[in-house]
């Protein structure tokens, strides 16, 4: 199948609505001048969800922005978007700073029911589309935020879950209220809050299903239970009287979504009654509402992770994905299908009876993850053999989200890849395999505001022969072919994540906070890949982890750097690595295999983990999962991980350190980041460490994260670009 997304072009930078209208009119600017800048990171309009309405007549599209003083806020806009096209309607908001999101259609496509956050508060908005009238609900208590909301299927009535405070955040506020005494200035290690049991406490907070009418006078608590969860399915309502709540079997650890098992409960909302069927499904994802008498399709594995500890190993282990039917309290024994692909355990699933010759029948739309990109697969439950199976978006382009509407006939897609920004598509479903036409040109904009940087697919073979690993290599605007250029290995974390191929992915995101974008305005490439242990390749490349964690270094990561110095991209005198936690792990190893490297970054590293791991140590639980991924054979603390040891570093290495406790353990990563700075700095090695008190394992506060973008720039302009003052301060020592 040949699909191919429309290329982009640029409109002056004065709002969508001047976008679009110099897309109406045909015109066109020069290209800009600029390049890329800190602040334009809150100047980019992200599309991050579509939402088709049942009758297919419009899509609700959600933007985002990160706001400058707290970076992983959101602000985000909903806008209406006629299926024939034209400029797009913004839903309106309070004021300035109000945040719309979680958009829904009522089933007959008259309204819109969507989520309002604004200083702390948190409420839903019921607008009608022909009056343009909107109605403010407020389900939930003054304490407690909205979570998932759905309509009834004859619109007269909401549900919504309602979260409360969050029990681990309590912990830390009430250690703050402690007051002084003995029990103060002594620690007895069995008996402290240090380390304590944290199964002992739960980690969701109470939550409540809430049924309220469309006044906001008749509102009626379905169902209270710490074993609720808040996320895409957990209510599910197909018949008018009868919603279905999704929660989890009773555990340490509350309401979590990756806790194993899903419990079912049937409210009938005229009679007030709740039942809860006897058989728990044996899932980490959510049963798809299929039919009447308690019909579902179970999704089962595709990848497991488990909350208990000795099952972590299997975040790496791919199990095939399998579809059971789920009836009357009962799992079938059989799966209906059975697939040997990754999905995410929060992967999108949705089910559409349209087409279907009976209730059980119709087919499942899921998404799944191949080779770096979201793609889009269907289950058609009524076919047999390979017919069952379709793929309806093609490798190479990005799916973030999706939606249906209500006769089957059209998905509305928000997809991209690393050079073409995310925008709404409409495909055809009874001609899948005709290309999509685009919908939204939100996209467009961001070439206006800066030299976009072009990003080239590259492949090469691991050094053990046994893989082929996917990169991606950014080039700076003003690239010239030929020409050798200074280049960051930028390591995403993890293990057992991959890097996405999107442009927000590659140009904003990148591995450690860092824009990406900002490295390739300074003249410098970029190198990004999924080595061994990623998901997305197949099973034997994401379980080659397990044999330990130093290979997809030494023989994937290392070695396609090498590569791109081969192939004439990068000069051999300025090579740079960068990375976080995992990545910040490869980074601090990476300079101990070899000094090719001329500077490092590490963000919030595991550097030793066998220290890390005694700091973790929470009685039964082991907080760190990579503490049972099973690189060892015994006791987890008897046998030693890979360490990075700074007697070998000869590389300038910038460390960043957050020093907040993080429930529920301490900073496990900063207690052997010390040694490692110690080490260094004593004997005269060129390292520089940053602590952010107020900051955990990442920067939250814009403020903070400005100032360690700044140095992190300044690091690299030293070492590699020979610009810049000294970035850290020397000192006498005797090495």
């Amino acid at each position: 199948m040949q699909w191919k997304l429309p290329s982009v072009r640029a409109f002056p930078h004065c709002g969508w609505i001047c976008a679009w209208a110099a897309l109406a009119s045909g015109g066109l600017q020069a290209a800009p001048t600029d390049a890329f800048r800190y602040e334009h990171l809150f100047r980019i309009d992200q599309v991050v969800e579509a939402q088709i309405s049942p009758d297919g007549s419009r899509v609700a599209v959600v933007t985002e922005r990160p706001k400058p003083e707290t970076y992983y806020s959101r602000q985000r806009t909903i806008w209406l978007v006629p299926r024939a096209g034209g400029k797009p309607e913004r839903v309106p908001a309070a004021d300035a700073g109000s945040s719309l999101d979680n958009p829904v259609w009522s089933p007959d496509s008259r309204k819109i029911l969507y989520r309002v956050a604004r200083d702390k508060v948190n409420e839903l908005v019921v607008r009608d589309l022909g009056s343009n009238q909107s109605r403010v609900l407020q389900p939930c208590g003054t304490k407690e935020t909205v979570g998932v909301a759905i309509w009834s299927p004859d619109a007269s009535r909401i549900a919504a879950i309602c979260n409360g405070a969050n029990p681990l955040t309590a912990s830390v506020e009430e250690k703050k209220e402690e007051k002084g005494g003995l029990e103060s200035k002594a620690i007895v290690a069995t008996r402290s809050r240090l380390y304590d049991d944290s199964l002992a406490k739960r980690w969701s907070p109470e939550r409540r299903a809430v049924v309220m009418d469309l006044t906001g006078k008749k509102r009626v608590e379905a169902f209270n239970s710490q074993y609720l969860l808040d996320e895409p399915g957990a209510l599910q309502w197909r018949e008018a009287e009868t919603l279905w709540i999704v929660g989890t079997p009773a555990n340490p650890f509350g309401g979590m979504a990756f806790v194993s098992g899903r419990t079912l409960h049937r409210y009938d909302v005229r009679q007030r009654r709740l039942d809860t069927l006897a058989g728990t499904v044996d899932t980490e994802r959510m049963p798809l509402l299929t039919g009447p008498d308690a019909g579902f399709i179970v999704p089962v594995a595709g990848t497991v992770a488990s909350p208990d500890p000795s099952q972590f190993r299997k975040t790496w282990e791919l199990e095939p994905l399998q579809l059971f039917e789920f009836s009357n309290g009962k799992q079938g024994q059989d799966p209906l299908a059975s697939l040997e692909i990754y999905v995410g355990r929060s992967a999108p699933f949705l089910w559409s009876r349209a087409g279907g010759d009976g209730a059980g029948n119709g087919t499942l739309y899921f998404q799944w993850f191949d080779r770096g990109s979201n793609r889009i697969k269907a289950f058609h439950a009524d076919r047999t053999g390979q017919e069952r199976w379709q793929d309806l978006t093609p490798a190479g382009k990005n799916v973030i989200a999706f939606s249906l509407s209500a006769d089957g006939r059209t998905m509305a897609l928000v997809t991209g890849d690393a050079n073409t920004p995310n925008d709404v598509y409409l495909l055809d479903l009874k001609q899948p395999s005709t290309s999509p036409s685009r919908l939204t040109r939100f996209g467009d904009a961001v070439r206006d505001l800066f030299q976009v940087s072009d990003v080239e697919t590259v492949r090469w073979r691991s050094k053990d022969d046994r893989f082929d690993i996917d990169g991606w290599l950014l080039k700076p605007a003003d690239y010239q072919p030929g020409k050798r250029y200074p280049l960051i290995l930028l390591v995403h974390g993890g293990p057992g994540v991959a890097f996405r191929n999107s442009f927000d992915a590659m140009h904003f995101e990148g591995a450690h906070q860092v824009p990406p974008e900002l490295y390739l305005a300074r003249g410098y490439m970029v190198l990004m890949a999924n080595p061994r242990g990623d998901p997305g390749y197949g099973r034997q490349h994401q379980e080659a982890i397990l044999e330990g964690w130093e290979f997809p270094t030494n023989y994937d990561l290392i070695p396609g750097v090498q590569e791109m110095v081969r192939r004439g991209y990068a000069d051999p005198e300025r090579l740079g690595i960068a990375g976080a936690s995992y990545g910040g792990w490869v980074t601090a190893f990476a300079v101990t295999q070899t000094d090719m490297f001329k500077a490092a970054s590490a963000h919030d590293p595991v550097i030793d983990t066998g220290i890390s791991s005694a700091v973790a140590y929470r009685g039964n639980l082991l907080g760190n999962y990579w503490l049972h991924a099973g690189f060892v054979d015994n006791h987890l603390l008897d046998a030693p991980f890979p360490t990075s040891d700074p007697r070998k570093v000869n590389t300038p290495i910038l460390l960043r350190f957050g020093l907040k406790e993080q429930p529920p353990m301490p900073s496990m990563f900063f207690v052997s980041g010390l040694e490692y700075f110690t080490y260094l700095h004593a004997h005269c090695k060129p390292v520089e460490m940053i602590m952010h008190p107020e900051e955990g394992h990442g920067i939250g506060d814009g403020e903070t994260l400005r100032d360690y973008v700044d140095r992190d720039l300044a690091w690299f302009d030293y070492w590699l670009l020979g610009k810049g003052g000294l970035p850290y301060k020397p000192h006498t020592c005797h090495p």
